[in-house]
């Protein structure tokens, strides 16, 4: 009796990032299915440090998509592998693609405090926008800790792609942050 060996990977694999945070990756992983899947039951999407053992699964699913979740670390992980699977288990070799993290942050940002109490600001935050903006809908200014890196922070306005000047009120609190960002 003779025995065949199917191989059936996936083709042209590829990530597009959304979130635009530096460092920091999001988005939809998708791929072409293999020329022959018969035997292809679902594919198995993993995150691949640059180098040594350890994986992330992302998902198992039936379709040609998965999602990698926002604010996911990019340093951490720099591929992207697909496995196809069957009924007997996981392909051994994956298809990879690279990762690629696309940051998109507001730049030159100045601020002139018009507001002469203690603890509240307001006049006119002004900002260039970022040199990549192809995935920009808007911007949203909020208040924060700097020495928290931001972490917590209450938001003061979002405004449309194009705008390039937000006016915070007078008396607006500080409580306590430290930045606008």
């Amino acid at each position: 009796t003779s025995v065949s060996d199917l191989h059936a990977p996936v083709q042209h694999s590829a990530f597009q990032d959304l979130d635009l945070d530096e460092g920091e990756l999001g988005g939809s992983v998708t791929w072409q299915a293999p020329l022959d899947s018969t035997l292809v039951t679902a594919y198995a999407a993993y995150l691949r440090p640059p180098v040594g053992p350890g994986e992330m699964r992302l998902a198992v699913v039936s379709s040609v998509l998965a999602s990698v979740p926002a604010d996911t670390m990019h340093g951490a992980w720099t591929k992207v592998c697909i496995h196809t699977q069957s009924s007997l288990g996981e392909q051994t070799t994956p298809v990879e693609a690279a990762l690629s993290d696309l940051a998109s942050s507001a730049r030159a940002l100045s601020f002139n405090d018009l507001d002469l109490d203690a603890l509240e600001i307001g006049g006119q935050l002004q900002w260039s926008p970022p040199a990549q903006s192809s995935q920009v809908i808007n911007y949203t200014v909020y208040l924060c800790r700097v020495d928290e890196g931001c972490q917590y922070k209450t938001i003061l306005e979002s405004v449309s792609l194009g705008t390039n000047l937000l006016s915070v009120a007078p008396d607006t609190s500080l409580l306590n942050y430290t930045h606008l960002a």
